[in-house]
């Protein structure tokens, strides 16, 4: 869980304790503050910040619900490993570059 929220001048970043955690295969519980949408991915694991009720009533779900905290893990971890390993981070660093080597010389030809 990573209940963060924003303050005057901060968001939440990437939230490596998140990612550690889906890529373990656990569910995960954040706030839905600054770039952790995007590194969750499912809007049924965010919590609105500043709400303690509403965070007390997800984890409470989580808690009395075993199969549904297997299913997000499952997911979590699928997620992970398809996001997040280095490899494929790697594989789509790289292919950044190419593109834009190759936009740099193509532009640089027909000038």
């Amino acid at each position: 869980m990573l209940a963060s929220a924003p303050r005057a001048g901060w968001q939440e970043q990437f939230g490596f304790a998140v990612v550690e955690a889906m890529a373990s295969g656990l569910p995960v519980l954040a706030g839905d503050s600054g770039s952790l949408d995007d590194v969750v991915g499912d809007p049924a694991q965010l919590v609105t910040p500043q709400y303690p009720d509403r965070l007390a009533a997800a984890l409470e779900r989580l808690a009395t619900d075993p199969a549904r905290r297997r299913e997000l893990g499952a997911a979590n971890r699928a997620s992970a490993e398809r996001r997040y390993d280095r490899d494929a981070v790697a594989g789509r660093i790289l292919a950044f570059y190419e593109a834009a080597l190759s936009a740099a010389s193509a532009s640089s030809m027909s000038a």
